[in-house]
């Protein structure tokens, strides 16, 4: 019996302290610190991901058919890498120092040097998916 009460005792406590660090934290809504213009995208962006050691944003320029790369450092844009179509998603891994974008147009999966994004071999998967007419995608 003893047990449990101390048990729920320590429940309670931690509780307590979750609900007054949640009361305290800071309620004032973002800021916009900086804007970084993107010259020649138009359209819609998608997805992005960001280096955190190198200090870039990748952004997926869906209607451009570009991945654009964001100096986050100097706060500027750095480069646009041409010739995709409709990437979607992009995800950096800073493991392998490689950049994948996801391309709804022709069902690809690109995957770039994340230093170079040389496009004369890049490596390229084709995801075997279909389109939905209706509802969700099918694999």
């Amino acid at each position: 019996m003893m047990k449990k009460r101390r048990l729920l005792l320590w429940i309670m406590g931690l509780l307590s302290a979750l609900v007054l660090s949640i009361h305290s934290q800071d309620k004032s809504p973002l800021k916009l610190i900086q804007k970084i213009p993107m010259p020649n995208v138009k359209g819609r962006i998608d997805h992005m991901d960001v280096d955190v050691r190198g200090k870039r944003l990748f952004v997926a320029g869906l209607e451009n058919g570009t991945l654009e790369v964001v100096d986050l450092k100097a706060g500027k844009w750095a480069r646009s890498v041409p010739g995709l179509r409709a990437p979607q998603g992009v995800a950096y891994v800073p493991a392998l120092n490689k950049v994948f974008v996801a391309n709804e147009n022709d069902d690809t999966l690109k995957v770039f040097r994340g230093d170079t994004f040389d496009r004369k071999e890049p490596d390229s998967l084709h995801l075997a998916c279909k389109r939905p007419t209706a509802g969700r995608w099918g694999i």
